[in-house]
């Protein structure tokens, strides 16, 4: 991905339009995610993803997840971690 950004940077430094240029970039460079979801689902999709039979990848994003969680919603968030995940954090 590296890569493919120096490439893009140099195409656009070159004098290609920058829409041209973003061809060279893999989809997670630029990909913009946006999520709405309801407390309930966000827990059940937080403990599935949390859970250490889930994969690397997915545990990791769940982590990120539970922290932006933790800022928006500090009490459901803390009585969730601690008493579904167990993890005893806010």
């Amino acid at each position: 991905m590296e890569s493919s950004f120096d490439l893009c940077e140099r195409l656009v430094s070159e004098g290609w339009k920058k829409e041209r240029a973003r061809a060279v970039l893999g989809t997670g460079v630029y990909t913009e995610f946006i999520w709405t979801v309801n407390a309930w689902s966000l827990m059940n999709s937080l403990t599935k993803r949390s859970h250490r039979s889930a994969q690397w990848e997915h545990r990791q994003y769940a982590q990120a997840v539970l922290q932006l969680y933790e800022e928006a919603m500090p009490l459901t968030a803390g009585a969730f971690t601690e008493s579904v995940l167990g993890l005893g954090r806010a």
